[in-house]
């Protein structure tokens, strides 16, 4: 990618709440307030129309969504297991738009880095 892409698609990562950290491999950095956290908001833009559902267990959650937004369909489900500071999250989803059909698998890791955020705006999360 182009310099001036990989700047353009920084700066929109930024609007959503998230930077690229260059020093950890390329880790993605997301910032969520306490709020959006203790309502398992999703961290999806402030646009999107979306319809969660949560089962919460001791250490994992379970969810599901469907989301629209601008012609373009999204759903699916996974899970979010919890240990110590770590958030492992596997999902599977699909999009529908004037494209075509998409699906989707993501396995992420996540771990807390702490409450300051930075310059980093948090996400438009919505429950």
């Amino acid at each position: 990618m182009s310099a001036d892409q990989r700047a353009k698609m920084e700066a929109m990562m930024q609007q959503h709440g998230m930077a690229i950290n260059p020093a950890g491999g390329g880790t993605i950095q997301m910032c969520m307030t306490a709020d959006m956290v203790k309502h398992n908001a999703l961290p999806v833009g402030k646009d999107g129309k979306c319809q969660p559902t949560w089962s919460q267990g001791i250490n994992s959650t379970s969810f599901s969504y469907s989301c629209q937004n601008s012609g373009v369909t999204s759903s699916g489900k996974g899970s979010v297991t919890r240990s110590g500071d770590l958030l492992n999250v596997l999902s599977d989803g699909t999009t529908t738009s004037a494209a075509g059909t998409h699906t989707t698998h993501t396995e992420v890791q996540m771990r807390y880095l702490g409450a300051d955020c930075g310059a980093l705006k948090p996400t438009g999360g919505t429950n």
